[in-house]
């Protein structure tokens, strides 16, 4: 069989009942975004790894060097984010071709050490290879949770509120302008997203520290597929209001000029790297008030299994599908 019949959520799926379920330590394994384990002092660690590889996860031809090594690193640190992890140590392996100069790899690891040093994460080795075809880079970091349990996809519960970070829709308007050669000035912000994505590292703790989440999840296949994992693996629906959905002015010119529904645009755009998570809606006041430090939108409700996955809108509502980026179904570079 062809991994492309299974895609990447089935293929993992099926990788998970190969190996059986973890033993010892391990609290959560296959099937979250980071694997979590106890430690013997206290809390919990954190395990997270990413591949990028070229073609398939970038492209430079219109991804600085540079820019592609802090995407590389901020990938990981909002993995561990979505966890309620404080970031620690990451390693590096890479496997580069021969176009690549010793300055390209000076600049690449000016990327991985920029981002790293931002949030507080120690670059502490990794390995390297040569590579007769592209580029290959594979990062794993390690953070920590010293109280409290790690935030899950699993937790959310009906009736709660539906949030997300900052705003959606801008990592697909910078690709797209990247790749098409468009002018970059009047869509600036939504290039740099797309360049050099803010792990909600900061804003992950100040979150879990002041109000009860109860699931949680980094958005790096679009919103409609991370809401998709949370629901399944809440055993829940949720219904999502269009109106608030957070759009920047960049993300609607673009949808007016292309003739682009923004709402579909919003909800589909990966590479976002911002947080999705649910709350106890007796929280919302405490949340409300947290928007003045944090940008944070309330975009919707959990509900009962039965009622899906709706968006809700002015001209009514339709069902919400969670397709998302899959690796062995899409041919275009992410």
């Amino acid at each position: 069989m062809d991994p492309g019949e299974l895609g990447e959520f089935g293929l993992i799926d099926r990788i998970r009942r190969r190996l059986g379920e973890p033993s010892g330590s391990v609290c959560v394994g296959i099937n979250d975004d980071a694997a979590v384990f106890a430690l013997k002092s206290k809390g919990y660690g954190v395990l997270t790894t990413d591949v990028l590889v070229e073609k398939v996860h970038f492209d430079l031809a219109y991804t600085p060097i540079r820019s592609l090594g802090w995407k590389a690193m901020a990938v990981n640190l909002s993995d561990v984010a979505a966890m309620g992890a404080v970031p620690k140590y990451a390693l590096i392996s890479l496997a580069l071709d021969s176009h690549w100069s010793l300055e390209d790899i000076d600049a690449l690891y000016m990327g991985f050490s920029e981002c790293a040093s931002e949030y507080g994460c120690d670059i502490i080795g990794g390995d390297t290879s040569a590579s007769r075809s592209g580029a290959f880079l594979s990062l794993a970091l390690y953070g920590e949770i010293d109280r409290g349990a790690p935030i899950l996809r699993s937790g959310a519960r009906s009736g709660d509120l539906l949030c997300v970070t900052g705003t959606l829709g801008d990592a697909y308007i910078g690709r797209s302008v990247l790749s098409a050669g468009e002018e970059i000035e009047p869509f600036r912000k939504a290039v740099d997203k797309f360049l050099r994505p803010l792990p909600r590292v900061r804003e992950a703790l100040q979150l879990r520290e002041n109000i009860s989440l109860t699931a949680m999840i980094d958005i790096s296949d679009g919103l409609a597929s991370e809401t998709g994992h949370i629901c399944r693996q809440s055993g829940l629906g949720c219904r999502i209001d269009e109106a608030a959905l957070p759009l920047t002015q960049e993300v609607r010119h673009w949808a007016a000029i292309h003739e682009q529904e923004v709402s579909s645009l919003a909800i589909q755009s990966g590479e976002e790297y911002e947080l999705l998570f649910t709350v106890d809606s007796a929280d919302r006041n405490t949340l409300e008030a947290l928007s003045a430090d944090i940008p944070v939108s309330i975009i919707g409700v959990m509900t009962d299994s039965a009622g899906g996955m709706v968006l809700c809108g002015e001209d009514g509502t339709r069902d919400i599908i969670s397709g998302g980026w899959d690796h062995f179904k899409e041919n275009e570079t992410k």
